[in-house]
């Protein structure tokens, strides 16, 4: 092939989910921006240039930023974003086996390893909380076969650091699973902060090795 010419080596930013370019023929390998006030995800694709060639893109690692949410906050997973763009996914184990979206039900589940048990977290976004002031969270889960039981904890702390969900909400060793009308559990759980703040629920799958789904 032809001699690359690093002299004319550029970079493309493109930042999503709005798929907007917000640098273009930078020669710097250092690219910051500030964001708005939404709370939302982001990622980055860098592509290199020269001349009139575009290389393929390097995905960054995405984070969520902006301000915290104020209870009432619904939490549904109408589409992939609502999950993606505002929770937190902790592959804890490194095992590449965690928490997905469901596009049939509309919901996260956790699919099972069949060589290593669970470690994985799902994490809410930030939602600023009242010292005192009562608070439940609702929601419903299910293991996909009674045979195979998976098990999750309820948990929540200020951080969304596996290690600073200090506070056990609810411990389900053994997640019942569907009935045959296809009725699911759902649980209601009452909580207070002790300081206004902010604070992130947790949902972490513990289930050993070679169970099925949980949802």
């Amino acid at each position: 092939g032809q001699e690359y010419d690093t002299s004319k080596l550029k970079y493309d930013v493109v930042r999503y989910p709005e798929e907007i370019t917000v640098a273009s023929g930078i020669t710097d390998t250092v690219f910051t921006e500030t964001h708005g006030s939404d709370l939302l995800r982001y990622y980055y694709v860098v592509y290199s240039c020269n001349d009139t060639l575009r290389t393929k893109g390097v995905v960054s690692n995405a984070v969520v930023v902006g301000s915290p949410l104020y209870p009432p906050y619904g939490g549904v997973f109408t589409t992939i974003g609502d999950m993606y763009n505002y929770y937190t996914v902790l592959d804890e184990n490194n095992d590449n086996y965690t928490w997905l979206y469901d596009t049939e039900t509309g919901a996260a589940f956790y699919p099972y390893n069949w060589a290593q048990g669970a470690n994985d977290w799902l994490i809410s976004p930030p939602i600023r909380y009242d010292a005192g002031a009562p608070y439940q969270l609702v929601f419903s889960t299910f293991s996909t076969s009674s045979d195979y039981p998976e098990s999750m904890l309820v948990t929540l702390g200020k951080s969304k650091k596996p290690e600073g969900q200090t506070d056990v909400l609810l411990d389900l060793p053994t997640v019942p699973a569907q009935e045959d009308d296809g009725s699911i559990t759902t649980y209601t759980l009452d909580f207070t902060v002790p300081q206004t703040g902010v604070y992130y629920y947790g949902l972490k799958a513990y289930s050993k090795e070679y169970q099925d789904y949980l949802f």
